[in-house]
């Protein structure tokens, strides 16, 4: 998925989600901003696998923030990241990788970051490469339990 902009949503895909969400073998490349933000009002409860992607080139817009996935709120019982590439070099703006925390409310009971290769190339590129735990200014909302391991990054 070619995703270059102009667009009027700097996310390439966000979704609602409810159930099992699966994205895999998958091309992202060229997105403005955000590959993947997941948001809910309703609060649901999902699985989340995101597996064997090549995804590449984010945060193309200025002043955008670049996350490869970033959930927004709601009650997410599992989240596997496993066996992605990423690479990344230095775009119109920066930000971070995955991320394992709600930026809004909701929680992640089970999370998995492992066999990933991540590569950024160049000064300033990323800020987190993964930005596991909290964020700094919701430190209650974040996944409570969770594995990583062997991800390679260059």
């Amino acid at each position: 998925m070619d995703s270059r902009p102009p667009r009027d949503d700097l996310r390439t895909l966000r979704n609602r989600p409810f159930g099992t969400i699966t994205l895999e073998y998958n091309w992202f490349k060229n997105f403005p901003s955000m590959c993947w933000k997941t948001f809910s009002q309703a609060e649901p409860i999902f699985l989340w696998f995101y597996d064997c992607n090549l995804i590449e080139q984010g945060a193309i817009e200025p002043g955008a923030h670049l996350n490869f996935l970033q959930f927004g709120s709601g009650t997410v019982t599992s989240a596997d990241v496993s066996y992605n590439t990423t690479y990344q070099t230095p775009q119109a703006s920066r930000g971070e990788g995955f991320q394992f925390y709600m930026n809004n409310s909701g929680t992640i009971t089970d999370a998995s970051l492992a066999n990933n290769t991540m590569i950024a190339i160049g000064a300033n590129i990323m800020a987190f490469m993964n930005h596991l735990g909290s964020n700094s200014q919701r430190a209650r909302i974040m996944a409570t339990t969770g594995a990583r391991g062997r991800n390679f990054m260059p």
